[in-house]
């Protein structure tokens, strides 16, 4: 399925792909649009009776008590239900063609607050991690991958950590197939640590099922407006980003200068 990091997928996306793709190169963060009108809030739960599910391209972890979010708008309170979350590697989305070696994606469907026909019926919450410091992450530590069966996940003690004040937000598409338009995307910018040999650990568990990394390549931003919840922008820069080139042999890593 990613052989070409997604640039094959006109076939099973035909119907659904236009201009907001994704996922996006962000622009440096003096670049995007200041909307401090923007608001999230978190209203996750411990997670009990987890399922862990390999689908091939991903691990994907769900329950039906996950809790959600709130997104203020455009004048509308939308209310989210957590359906699921995954990894991607290396992150789908860049930061100045930049990623990190792992992305975290929260997935919602909408509950309340706008009509039926509202286009915009999932959103996603994207977290990264960076291994430059070669520092255990916890919450990555107390996922059993192995274990593809019942577990319980803290996920709620891991989410209040973020600083809700300080988020990107876009509008585009989910990014496996069928690539529907459907997403508000929300980007927290509090970057998580994590180890060397966690992100060893989980590109391991993918290559048992594809010998690809299951990030779909950026797509173009066409016009849309790029937003940001306040002035500050991302949290912490990071010196080293794995940027990464994803050819038919797999992935040539380098580094490349921080964002600045």
């Amino acid at each position: 399925m990613y052989s070409k990091a997604g640039a094959n997928w006109d076939s099973v996306c035909k119907i659904n792909i236009g201009q907001y793709q994704s996922p996006i190169d962000w622009p440096n963060s003096k670049d995007l649009t200041l909307n401090e009108t923007l608001k999230l809030n978190l209203a996750y739960n411990d997670m009990e009776n987890v399922q862990v599910m390999n689908n091939g391209n991903t691990l994907m972890l769900t329950s039906d008590k996950m809790g959600g979010i709130e997104f203020e708008f455009e004048g509308k309170m939308l209310k989210y239900k957590g359906v699921q979350f995954h990894f991607h590697y290396p992150s789908e989305h860049a930061f100045e063609k930049a990623k990190y070696p792992i992305e975290l994606h929260i997935v919602h469907a909408l509950e309340s607050g706008a009509p039926e026909d509202y286009q915009y019926q999932n959103a996603v919450i994207a977290v990264y991690f960076d291994d430059s410091k070669d520092t255990e992450n916890k919450f990555i530590k107390e996922l059993d991958l192995e274990e593809l069966g019942n577990t319980t996940i803290n996920l709620k003690q891991f989410m209040d950590q973020f600083d809700m004040n300080n988020f990107y937000h876009y509008k585009g598409s989910l990014t496996t197939p069928p690539c529907t338009e459907c997403v508000n995307w929300l980007s927290l910018n509090t970057v998580q640590d994590i180890s060397k040999a966690q992100v060893k650990m989980m590109r391991d568990h993918w290559e048992k099922y594809t010998k690809y990394p299951n990030a779909r390549e950026c797509c173009p931003i066409n016009g849309r407006t790029i937003y940001k919840s306040c002035q500050e922008g991302m949290k912490i820069q990071v010196k080293d980003f794995l940027l990464t080139n994803l050819t038919n042999k797999g992935l040539i890593l380098r580094h490349t200068a921080n964002q600045q």
